[in-house]
């Protein structure tokens, strides 16, 4: 039962980072200005989740003026992976 909460506030935590992470690709996607003060903090938080990541693959991509994020998509994936994973281990505790 214990592990269970564990796995599931894991679960939850998972699920916040990939929203915060998803919105910062969006906002780059559209070009937000990041002196403005709630996008320069969710850039600032979302970095740090980021950084080890970073010159992994390519950081990012201009096509047609349009910035794509690729390590912002890179982490979306693996943070996904992880969160598929505890809900499987979620649902086989039940």
């Amino acid at each position: 039962m214990f592990l269970q909460i564990v796995f599931q506030i894991l679960y939850v935590i998972v699920i916040i980072l990939e929203s915060l992470l998803s919105i910062r690709f969006v906002l780059k996607l559209l070009g937000a200005n990041a002196n403005v003060g709630i996008i320069s903090w969710l850039y600032n938080l979302t970095e740090t989740i980021l950084s080890p990541l970073r010159g992994v693959i390519m950081d990012e991509v201009t096509l047609w003026g349009i910035t794509i994020e690729l390590t912002t998509l890179l982490v979306i994936f693996i943070l996904t992976l992880i969160a598929y994973a505890l809900f499987e281990i979620i649902k086989a505790l039940e």
